[in-house]
């Protein structure tokens, strides 16, 4: 590809080469070798460029055909995207239908291991034994009092429980019907004696976890020990040397495995601080640029102000700032949208509020609802946004009325769950659509590339029309709306 930017004299010859290449190693390209291919093969125009044009793209969906069965996820959606502009429309046709079905055999397999990390971590938390036990009954009433953070899955409570431990759960994200979220420790059972014990889930960041750390010393007694249990690929392994200085002792981790172990440490008699008290101390003031995605109106002037003061929380998405395919996201959406417009618009997984800002930028009279499941994020957002945003803390769409629709639905939607791949979060949300937009509204979604969008909206296929409305190669934004 970097030769033909030089040469275009090289095109044809590259043509012969990747035909002779299909021949020559089809039962030995890779999903990802032929993703490759056919993407260079679109990108640079090879089949209008050599006589024999349409035997090339034959062989490509020849080639397609025959390994679909074998295809990853990430070959799925980035051979969905490419044959468009390579094989015929009749293939076009068959061929996507296959690559769909394959991707969500295998969306399917990767969402059913979606807890095997949360389950790992637990696990080796679990299994600890003598002085490092969890486990281990308390002595008495008075020492019986555990605070719980983060197990949102309930894969330890019940068993800490079971032993005589009076348990307290804090988690920051909300987790299905009940299991709601809270930015910071709230303790609601008028005890004011600090916790004797805790175990925590480690988040996701370095900064996250030092956050939680701290909350966990301003409310666990002197002397009391601290569980902390993760991944080797979360890095549990440097939990030790992250402590908080001053207030853990006596660090070790013990590894069950190669892939998960636990931090047992002691609180020690040094004072939390202020970060210890309050959510406020961890707020970070930083400054929100929308100058480069507000389109100039029809008369071509500019949105003034396209700079604000912008609140941030530790944990939050690139930052709490906008990143590069929230922009892609906006430079496509944002031109749809008139100031004189109030549509009923839904910031799904809003973050700290960037789409939501840049929305109420151009049109004033929106009626905004940003949806997370982070209550920092919720809170991010009641400082960023104007009063009159509605919040919505809430994993999907337990927190909405289920008969509220809305007349466009925004979204960089996550497909991680911390280092593990989720498409829980996004499936929810396209599973929804035909009842959450609004007969004539649209879903404006961001996605990497190789996100298999159409094999994960396979199942409401038959009512929501799926299309790219813009692609450059690395991200890709989607338009979804209702079939007439």
């Amino acid at each position: 590809a970097a030769a033909v930017a030089v040469d275009a004299r090289l095109v044809g010859d590259l043509a012969k080469f990747t035909v002779i290449g299909l021949k020559t190693h089809a039962s030995t390209l890779t999903s990802t070798d032929l993703a490759s291919l056919v993407e260079a093969v679109r990108d640079l125009k090879l089949c209008s460029s050599m006589s024999d044009g349409t035997k090339l793209a034959e062989d490509i969906a020849r080639a397609v055909e025959r390994g679909v069965d074998t295809f990853d996820w990430q070959a799925c959606g980035r051979l969905d995207l490419a044959i468009e502009d390579v094989v015929s429309a009749q293939d076009v046709e068959r061929l996507r239908e296959s690559l769909n079905a394959r991707g969500k055999e295998v969306c399917d397999a990767v969402d059913a291991k979606r807890l095997d990390v949360e389950r790992g971590a637990a696990d080796a938390l679990l299994s600890l034994s003598g002085d490092y036990s969890a486990l281990t009954a308390p002595f008495d009433a008075n020492a019986a009092t555990m605070l719980v953070v983060d197990d949102r899955y309930r894969l330890v409570t019940k068993k800490l429980r079971r032993v005589g431990w009076q348990t307290t759960m804090w988690q920051r994200f909300s987790c299905g019907e009940h299991a709601k979220g809270a930015s910071w420790l709230e303790r609601d059972d008028g005890n004011l004696e600090p916790f004797a014990t805790a175990v925590v889930r480690m988040p996701p960041t370095k900064s996250s976890l030092d956050m939680v750390l701290h909350a966990v010393a301003a409310n666990v007694r002197f002397g009391g020990r601290v569980w902390i249990y993760g991944a080797a690929a979360e890095g549990v392994g440097a939990v030790v040397a992250d402590l908080p200085k001053g207030m853990f002792k006596d660090a070790k981790l013990k590894m069950l495995n190669a892939e998960f172990g636990v931090v047992r440490c002691v609180r020690t008699q040094d004072a939390a601080g202020k970060r210890g008290k309050a959510l406020k101390s961890w707020r970070e003031k930083k400054t929100l640029d929308l100058s480069s995605v507000i389109p100039a109106t029809k008369a071509g002037k500019r949105v003034k102000d396209a700079t604000m003061s912008w609140t941030s929380y530790p944990g939050l998405f690139a930052g709490g700032g906008l990143d590069i395919m929230t922009s892609a996201l906006l430079r496509q959406f944002l031109p749809t949208l008139e100031r004189k417009d109030a549509p009923r618009v839904l910031d799904y997984c809003s973050g700290n509020g960037v789409i939501a800002a840049a929305t109420k930028l151009i049109a004033p009279k929106a009626h905004v609802t940003v949806l997370d499941a982070d209550a920092c994020a919720l809170d991010a957002c009641k400082k960023n946004l104007p009063d009159d945003v509605e919040r919505a803390l809430s994993d999907g769409w337990m927190s909405l009325a289920p008969d509220a629709a809305f007349d466009i639905i925004v979204s960089n939607p996550p497909v991680h769950l911390g280092v593990v791949v989720d498409f829980e979060i996004t499936r929810k949300l396209l599973d929804a659509l035909p009842t959450r937009l609004t007969a004539t509204g649209a879903a404006y979604l961001v996605t990497q590339q190789y996100v298999p969008m159409r094999a994960l909206a396979r199942d409401v296929s038959s009512s929501i029309d799926i299309n790219v409305a813009r692609a450059d190669g690395r991200f890709v934004v989607w338009k979804c709306a209702r079939k007439s």
